[in-house]
């Protein structure tokens, strides 16, 4: 197999061309009988300029070579390329072999002119379809079995050096039955004749932003998996085979960790340094694809504060909210659930902050353009969820404030409003001597772009006037994903993020209920792996709350407008924050927008608030409530913010 250096997201479209197929003619209409010899004229064009994959990128299961931040794609002229071909007449399978195609002299064009005899008969009045794919593998009847990956290691590449790992590429196209015993692909557009990539390839950097330098030996996973646990199979009739068993066996694995050595290891990261060579996985995207897995960079040092990994950047820069015709509509990039993609993420060991100390201190002002001056400030500012469209701040397009600090901030989502509020921020509207507890359960949370299922313990006290929380802990002894007697799946992992393993991360928080001004004064204290707190109670009996220094919010119940003209419900002993979730309109079919960047459009149904205080409708996901407002509502809620980096 000759060396092939691979484009952005490269495909090789199938063309008929006029000087080398037979031209359109009139194919005969009586069948064609087994054992019959015909000659397949055949042509695939590797496509350069096609826009609109220029975003990501993902080789072909050949040798290819990164050149700085892309893929570049020769083809060296010449050389053969082993195709895996089968040819249907409707459900029937009439020619199965391993094909070599040859690179022709420009250096972007396959040919395939072989004869081929029928192992059944061609029904011309049956759709003739060529299904051909581009794998390293055992072919067979069915398919093509791929070898399973080495489970124990990971390699580092030089991006500048050539490498292989095993891509498949599948392309399905309708044949033409030729005069002369021909079969030739039909002059379709070029977008419906292309080898497409199967599966997420991930191209993975490791970075050191702690603030001491580190040796890595290992990296470890969690999750659904990015490595495949087994052979995979692509199926001569469909593609890539889903494989319900394994599928299971990936779901029961997902608290397995699992470890990797880094071949040729261990490596030096200095504070501040990329290193140079990458990391390189292929996922079969019938087991989650990696969306849900986590990898972790394993230091060989004990690292002196608590620290996590981040796998890039959490918020989607390509989501965003537009309002057209009086509806909302959020709009996302298709690409990432379409199969081919080349992931570029980057593991960085990250400092982990507190939590609380990332909400702003006082929520914004009547007009947007600043905090409040302090918890009095009368000038509250109440919102819309249509607001998030352009006047608010969103992880997407964060904004620096003059009260700000210098920092950038934007409006947080429920997830990470979990993480600020790890409790539930409730009061017993009936007053009571207090909630039995504590209560330990799962929660999902988000920090920058940290993002995990935690441990959590909370316990409130007075009527939930008093509220005690332990949380950002491991779960490795209490997660659990098992088989229910009728084969079911059951969890009590939130679904979407990776589950923590470590306690050096832990926090405990106090919040207490002033009935008399009407505010939550919330307060947070690192305490990581100190064995002596083991929950909720033990934050209560074992710190010092009264201590200075301790980071606090100050959180008033300033109620919500029902409409921009209405006054705000102060005074009810309850607060509606916006935060920024929305819910889609599910009766409503998405909308495919092609362009450089193929684009999902969807309507949005609802948006998110979270009520704190004395309130009885909520949902629960955990301990904090939210709640969904329609996006046709005129209610208008507070904003507080949290700092992005």
């Amino acid at each position: 197999m000759k060396k092939v250096v691979m484009a952005l997201f490269a495909i090789l479209a199938f063309a008929s061309c006029k000087k080398e197929t037979p031209e359109s003619q009139q194919g005969q209409r009586d069948l064609i009988p087994q054992g019959t010899e015909m000659k397949l004229d055949l042509s695939a064009e590797l496509n350069k300029e096609d826009a609109s994959f220029k975003e990501d990128a993902s080789p072909r299961s050949l040798d290819h070579k990164f050149v700085g931040n892309t893929v570049v794609t020769e083809l060296t002229a010449g050389a053969k390329v082993p195709v895996h071909t089968y040819i249907y007449n409707g459900d029937d399978q009439v020619y199965a072999q391993t094909l070599q195609w040859v690179v022709k002299d420009d250096g972007k064009t396959l040919l395939c002119r072989e004869k081929i005899t029928l192992g059944k008969a061609i029904d011309p009045a049956k759709q003739t379809i060529l299904r051909a794919y581009i794998v390293d593998g055992t072919k067979t009847s069915d398919g093509i079995e791929i070898p399973a990956h080495d489970l124990s290691k990971v390699k580092l590449y030089d991006e500048n050096a050539s490498f292989n790992i095993n891509v498949p590429y599948q392309m399905f196209s309708l044949l033409q039955i030729g005069r002369g015993g021909s079969l030739h692909n039909l002059e379709l557009p070029k977008p419906t004749k292309q080898f497409l990539p199967m599966g997420t390839l991930v191209r993975v950097r490791l970075r050191n932003e702690l603030n001491q330098p580190v040796t890595v030996s290992k990296i470890q996973t969690i999750g659904l998996e990015w490595i495949p646990v087994a052979s995979s199979k692509v199926q001569a009739g469909w593609g890539l085979k889903f494989d319900a068993e394994r599928q299971k066996r990936s779901q029961l694995n997902e608290t397995t960790p699992r470890e990797y050595v880094i071949e040729g290891g261990p490596i030096s990261l200095s504070p501040g340094q990329t290193y140079s060579k990458v990391l390189l996985f292929w996922s079969n995207p019938l087991t989650g694809g990696g969306d849900d897995a986590q990898i972790n960079i394993m230091p060989n040092e004990a690292v002196a504060t608590p620290y996590y990994t981040s796998t890039g950047t959490y918020y989607n820069t390509d989501y965003v909210l537009q309002e057209e015709g009086g509806k909302v509509y959020g709009t996302q990039s298709a690409l990432r659930i379409r199969d081919g993609l080349l992931r570029r993420v980057t593991l960085k060991l990250c400092p982990f902050p507190d939590p609380l100390s990332l909400l702003s201190e006082y929520a914004l002002n009547s007009n947007g353009s600043d905090f409040l001056h302090d918890a009095n400030d009368p000038a509250v500012g109440y919102f819309n969820g249509r607001d998030l469209i352009s006047t608010l701040p969103t992880g997407r397009a964060p904004k620096t404030y003059p009260s700000g600090n210098g920092a950038k901030w934007h409006v947080p989502t429920w997830n990470e409003m979990s993480a600020i509020f790890p409790f539930e921020a409730y009061l017993d509207p009936r007053g009571g001597a207090g909630l039995s507890g504590p209560y330990n359960h799962t929660q999902r949370v988000r920090v920058g772009n940290y993002y995990a299922v935690v441990a959590n313990s909370y316990a409130p006290y007075d009527g939930g006037k008093e509220i005690y929380s332990l949380t950002f802990g491991s779960l490795k002894e209490t997660a659990y994903v098992r088989t229910k007697p009728d084969g079911s799946i059951e969890s009590n992992l939130v679904g979407g993020a990776a589950m923590e393993l470590r306690d050096d991360k832990r926090y405990a928080y106090y919040a207490k209920y002033d009935d008399a001004k009407q505010v939550y004064v919330v307060k947070s204290k690192y305490v990581g792996v100190d064995p002596t707190i083991k929950d909720a109670v033990d934050v209560k009996a074992k710190i010092d709350w009264t201590t200075p220094g301790l980071t606090t919010r100050t959180i008033p119940m300033y109620g919500w407008k029902e409409s921009a003209t209405s006054s705000p419900k102060v005074g009810q002993h309850t607060v509606k924050f916006l935060v920024n979730d929305t819910s889609p309109n599910n009766s409503v079919e998405p909308e495919d927008i092609e362009g450089p960047t193929p684009m999902v459009k969807y309507e949005i149904q609802d948006f998110m608030i979270v009520p704190m205080g004395k309130y009885t409708g909520r949902a629960l996901t955990g301990p904090l409530g939210f709640g969904w407002i329609p996006i046709s509502s005129t209610g208008r809620y507070p904003v507080f913010l949290v700092k992005s980096f």
